[in-house]
């Protein structure tokens, strides 16, 4: 696994989150939010591929703030899905990021 494959498979993930909340409740703000986040996450995806190093920064402080966003709302409305759920998925995702920049480096 690596890091443009993970950036790749949160943007799906975000997107189809964007997408759920617009088809239950109708929310414009999330299918608008979630798209656009989406297709910003594969955009790093595929220029960390070309060797750029700012989209993994971007991808990975995205996804602490998304860690922070969710678990806010989380604790809001005491909502499993999707608010605990993405906020379990970006944490995830936001160490593993971490973690494969920087396994091996002392």
């Amino acid at each position: 696994m690596n890091i443009s494959n993970v950036i790749f498979i949160y943007a799906i993930i975000i997107a189809i989150g964007g997408i759920y909340g617009y088809v239950t409740i109708k929310s414009k703000h999330s299918i608008i939010s979630g798209l656009v986040t989406g297709i910003v996450l594969y955009l790093c995806s595929y220029f960390y591929n070309l060797s750029y190093q700012i989209p993994f920064w971007i991808s990975s402080l995205g996804a602490v703030y998304l860690t922070y966003t969710f678990y806010k709302r989380y604790s809001i409305t005491k909502k499993v899905i999707p608010s605990l759920l993405l906020t379990l998925i970006s944490l995830l995702v936001s160490i593993l990021l971490f973690y494969l920049k920087f396994k091996g480096k002392n």
